[in-house]
């Protein structure tokens, strides 16, 4: 199981991408407290955070392409 102060999203994967870029922040938390995440895959576990808080999470997929749209936005809480 998830450990004190880790969470953990899933999402679907985008044709053509090559990285996932993320913004993680507290459910009442301020730009400033937000986390930038990159990922080469469709999942991240995060480490380091409040226990017990909500996060919030939007995803896009940057590719050759370019930068894709904003995910909706997932939630999560850290483990106890």
């Amino acid at each position: 199981g998830a450990k004190s102060g880790e969470v953990f999203f899933r999402w679907n994967k985008v044709k053509g991408c090559r990285v996932y870029r993320g913004l993680l922040i507290p459910e009442n938390g301020t730009k400033d407290q937000a986390k930038e995440i990159f990922s080469t895959r469709t999942k991240v576990t995060v480490t380091g955070l409040v226990a017990g808080v909500k996060y919030l999470l939007v995803v896009e997929a940057i590719g050759t392409s370019g930068v894709g749209p904003v995910s909706d936005t997932a939630s999560a809480y850290a483990a106890f």
